[in-house]
Order: C-alpha cells, then structure tokens, then sequence
C-alpha cells in the first residue's frame, strides 16, 4: 500500500532580526520542498515593494537597493502552487527588528 506524503507544511516566520548574530538575520520561508512555483512579495507601509522573489530558497536580509531599512513593521504576500497541483495564497505581517 503506497503511503501518502506528508502534507505540506508551508511556514512563514512573522519577525526577524537582521543585526549579524548568526541567528534569524533572514525572513526565510520553511516547509518549501513541495513548492513547484511560487511568487513571495515584500511592501512597506506605503505600498512600495521592497523584496521580491520566484524562488523559496531565497530569503530576505532587510535591505531595500542595498539600504538596511529601519525597524518596521512589512506586508507579506505569497502565492504558490504545489508538487500536487495545489494553490495556496498567505498573506501577513513580518516585524523587521533591529
């Protein structure tokens, strides 16, 4: 009998503290290994996108053209299809913490 696999189990943190400590400086997406494609869109309060990314391996260090932004508080948008044809769409809030 086939076992099925484990249901994906698509995360994304809500704060990180990009300060060089070696430990959560990057807003990174866990549970990706059952995403086939995937957009993961960053914006400030004023709407400007300030990351963007096709690829779930890639993460975020707080910087915006080179600039380390201040400590705020940034919309996340995320729209993925999984391996199993699945589309799941997030949305949220990420605290950049410095």
């Amino acid at each position: 009998v086939p076992v099925e696999p484990p249901e994906c189990a698509l995360f994304v943190p809500n704060a990180f503290s990009p300060n060089n400590s070696g430990k959560n400086d990057a807003q990174c997406l866990y549970g990706t290994d059952c995403i086939k494609t995937m957009t993961f869109n960053i914006y400030d309060r004023w709407g400007n996108k300030v990351f963007e990314s096709d690829d779930p391996n890639v993460c975020w260090d707080g910087t915006h053209n080179g600039q380390a932004l201040d400590p705020a508080v940034f919309v996340y948008y995320m729209s993925a299809t999984l391996l199993n044809g699945e589309t799941v769409e997030r949305q949220g809030n990420i605290i950049l913490i410095r």
